[in-house]
């Protein structure tokens, strides 16, 4: 058959499979999935322009059990993916979606570029949609105040609880003994006032989503209470 006969032919039922699809939506969550897991394990499908590349960073210990125990129980060859894929229940086909998902999220950035602040954006909108709480998953240590400047120090031990409950004289008191320290012996002391304080730095902070926050009647009668000081 000549090759535009075949275009023709194959792009026709190409058309009324896609619009078929429509009125079977697990199908196409099938299809996905399938596009999804061999771009995972095998490359690009051949068919379904989808793709996904998981994206290697050391992940919590569910998310690496996880893609240990669906790679051994997809199928072996290439050819029997498809219908495997097919047979799954819907709710399975959402759990391995959410898993090929979340293994190709790539949001790690150095905040240089805009790019990276569009990873930034995103990552902040996830943390919102997911009430992404990073006390639970991360927690400052010696090390990392370790590599931070004496100002950022600084403007950290002066936002620390311990510091902003004293009283003023006893304060700044506090404040020109630390601003005396090298940043090493600093970052000691950061460690020690932030240890149980479940400090974030403002990068690992989930921003509250809109409408969360209201101001009540008490707290604008505060507000006005400080500004008359």
């Amino acid at each position: 058959m000549p090759k535009a006969v075949t275009r023709e032919l194959t792009a026709a039922r190409a058309s009324a499979l896609r619009t078929a699809i429509l009125s079977q939506p697990i199908v196409g969550l099938a299809v996905a999935v399938f596009a999804l897991l061999h771009g995972w394990r095998m490359g690009r499908a051949i068919g379904v322009e989808i793709a996904a590349t998981p994206v290697d960073i050391s992940d919590d210990g569910p998310l690496e059990r996880a893609r240990r125990e669906l790679a051994a129980d997809l199928p072996e060859e290439d050819a029997d993916l498809m219908p495997w894929c097919l047979s799954q229940p819907p709710e399975r086909l959402v759990e391995i979606a959410a898993l090929t998902a979340a293994s190709a999220l790539n949001l790690v950035h150095e905040a240089n570029d805009p790019t990276d602040r569009r990873r930034q954006a995103l990552a902040d909108t996830l943390a919102s949609a997911l009430d992404l709480d990073m006390r639970h998953h991360w927690r400052a240590d010696l090390s990392f105040w370790s590599r931070l400047s004496k100002s950022t120090l600084m403007e950290t031990i002066e936002a620390a609880p311990s510091i902003t409950q004293l009283a003023g004289p006893k304060r700044e008191k506090a404040l020109k003994a630390h601003a005396k320290l090298k940043r090493d012996e600093l970052a000691k002391v950061a460690a020690r006032l932030l240890a149980d304080a479940g400090w974030l730095p403002e990068l690992l902070i989930t921003p509250a989503p809109a409408g969360a926050i209201a101001l009540t009647a008490a707290g604008e009668a505060q507000a006005a209470a400080i500004a008359a000081e």
